[in-house]
């Protein structure tokens, strides 16, 4: 028995999604962001009528598209069914519903939002209904009188689609009276039933609605007065039911409660503290599908290096993978005899904000940490594209010495500070010392700036002091070159305890070769010549290139993982790479590089972002 019930979304929210629990997006088709989910733009649909129909596209679509449900229904991002009609504790408010602040697992688990109290509830009935509602205490005495002195609706409309009733199916009018002048009806369109009462109300119903459209002027109506087809649809469906109950008496019909979410806002839950004996360490990397093979490779370098002494927590922030990608993960928890892997999924965290260059979304996921991950005290955050040559608990153990954070100085972003870099033409293309001091804040401390693909976090502490959504809100409203490492970097770069380069060692371009001050140059020798963690930041990147930086410890790594052979045939196979052909881009680039190296320093400022651009390209 397949049960769907489709829960309607248009924006970023709270994603509820089981077997039986379907998201679907609404008007995708005039969409600004694309959610993660199934959308109504596919197939036989109607999803660019959104604005007049509303969640009424997501029925459209369910109703030509989907054939094998045997129920099929529909709830919202923010109103649910309670599950649990028997039990009697609920406090129902003057709207009808009760009332939940916020998304948890406790309120999931209590109100039956799960396959088996779903199933248990639904199987064996024709219709699922919610729970009929009075509409006297909002002031009105029928359903009719409620339209008509509700906001932005227009009682001519409603009246319409009697009139269409009357000509079209008359064996409802009776009913469509009976409705509107009740004092209770059926509202929120939110429904379950059985697959052939869900299709004969489709047919009646979109039938009645397509005629209506034609016959309502919305010329002078705003966007809320435009959406008069959905309004009347709610109306609709108790017009329909009350038919249905009345000329079929035997069936089977439940009423259960509606359930009101106030704050709809995505949040990931984190799965709990793994019990053992043995000290933790707790690690945190971010990936979404295209990008899980090069997590991979990073799991199996930490787990092969860290101590058996301790207990490796392995925490993955999930951006968009499948079961297949999480069951092959899984399988490097057998590379250390104390290692757990845990998924946080974020698919629907940061939709509204944009990245730009070679960034993807994955890399805001590291500012909502404190605010997901609470019940352990530090956490250690890597790069998808690092891999680990030493023990992690090394790093895991550092003092803060009352630092919120331990990171390594940015050693490239240094070199850009002597050689007048610019940023980004959208921000006005300041050098980069400009960019730090005065766009960033830090004046002085420019030189304070740290690399934040490998970070030690101090959770408790960023909690305190409400870091998280200080620094998400900046990142939404204001844009930066180098996107959440800027933000954290205006937020905490003189709160950082700074750790050695060789636990994020880079290699820095050929054209900021001998830039740095003798001192940090030092020091970038020695990272490079015994590093613990390194970092394929930028530049080339070891599964594109062979021959790039510290390639070889990448492909050892990725060697221990199920998708070794998968990247290195796309790698082999990648193109019409002949022998002439990669000789070629060896010239182009070997020509390049002497051309760049000939300009003076005035131009290869000025030029250094098509610099980049033109680097990756070739």
């Amino acid at each position: 028995m397949k049960i769907s019930i489709y829960i309607n979304y248009f924006n970023s929210a709270h994603l509820l999604e089981t077997e039986s629990l379907v998201p679907i997006q609404t008007g995708r088709a005039i969409a600004k962001h694309r959610l993660p989910m199934l959308g109504d733009d596919a197939g036989d649909n109607m999803s660019a009528k959104n604005p007049a129909y509303c969640e009424l596209t997501g029925q459209y679509w369910v109703w030509k598209n989907d054939k094998t449900s045997d129920y099929v229904g529909f709830m919202h991002y923010r109103r649910l069914f309670d599950f649990y009609p028997e039990l009697k504790n609920r406090i129902v408010d003057a709207a009808g519903v009760v009332v939940e602040e916020r998304f948890t697992k406790e309120m999931l688990d209590r109100y039956g939002l799960n396959d088996d109290a779903i199933r248990e509830c639904v199987e064996g009935y024709d219709m699922i209904l919610p729970e009929p509602w009075n509409v006297s205490p909002s002031g009105s005495k029928t359903i009719y009188e409620h339209y008509k002195s509700a906001p932005a609706h227009h009682i001519e409309d409603l009246e319409r689609a009697g009139e269409i009733i009357n000509a079209t199916c008359p064996e409802f009018y009776p009913d469509f009276k009976s409705v509107m002048n009740s004092e209770a009806g059926f509202f929120t369109n939110m429904f379950i039933f059985r697959r052939e009462i869900f299709e004969e109300y489709s047919q009646w119903l979109f039938k009645i609605l397509s005629e209506l459209e034609g016959k309502i002027d919305t010329t002078g109506y705003d966007a809320s007065e435009c959406r008069a087809i959905g309004y009347i649809a709610e109306r609709m469906m108790g017009v329909f039911a009350t038919h249905v109950l009345r000329t079929r008496p035997t069936l089977k019909v439940r009423y259960l409660r509606r359930v009101f979410v106030r704050d709809t806002k995505p949040y990931a839950l984190c799965p709990p503290v793994p019990q053992s004996d043995l000290p933790l360490v707790s690690i945190v990397a971010a990936t979404d599908h295209n990008y899980v093979s090069h997590m991979a490779a990073l799991i199996a370098s930490v787990f092969s290096n860290a101590s058996r002494s301790r207990f490796i927590d392995f925490l993955i922030l999930d951006g968009g993978i499948t079961d297949d990608d999480r069951q092959g993960l899984r399988m490097l928890e057998r590379l250390h005899p104390h290692a757990r892997i845990s998924f946080i999924d974020m698919s629907m965290q940061f939709l509204d904000i944009e990245a730009h260059m070679y960034f993807t979304r994955a890399t805001f996921y590291r500012l909502a940490l404190p605010d997901i991950v609470l019940d352990r005290p530090r956490l250690l955050f890597l790069d998808t594209d690092v891999v680990v040559l030493d023990d992690v608990s090394k790093v895991f153990d550092t003092n803060l010495e009352g630092k919120s954070i331990a990171a390594v100085r940015d050693l490239i972003m240094r070199a850009f500070v002597v050689q007048g870099v610019p940023s980004i033409a959208t921000l006005g293309g300041k050098p980069s010392m400009k960019y730090l001091s005065d766009y960033l804040g830090l004046g002085d401390d420019h030189g304070s700036y740290f690399q934040a693909g490998v970070i030690l976090f101090d959770l408790e502490k960023l909690r305190a002091l409400n870091m998280s959504e200080k620094m998400i809100a900046d990142l939404r409203n204001r844009r930066y070159w180098f996107l959440d490492q800027d933000v954290l970097n205006k937020h905490l770069a003189r709160d950082v305890k700074y750790l050695s380069p060789n636990w994020n060692c880079v290699s820095l371009p050929a054209e900021l070769g001998g830039v740095l001050p003798d001192a940090l140059n030092r020091e970038y020798e020695r990272s490079i010549q015994a590093p613990s963690i390194i970092h394929y930041a930028g530049g080339q990147k070891p599964w594109d290139n062979f021959d790039s930086f510290f390639a070889h410890y990448y492909w050892y790594y990725l060697r221990l993982t199920p998708w070794y052979e998968r990247v290195l045939a796309r790698m082999v196979n990648a193109g019409p790479k002949t022998s002439t052909s990669a000789r070629k881009s060896t010239a182009t680039r070997w020509m390049a590089s002497r051309i760049w190296r000939s300009m003076p320093g005035f131009m290869r400022r000025r030029l250094w972002n098509t610099a980049v651009a033109l680097e990756k390209r070739l």
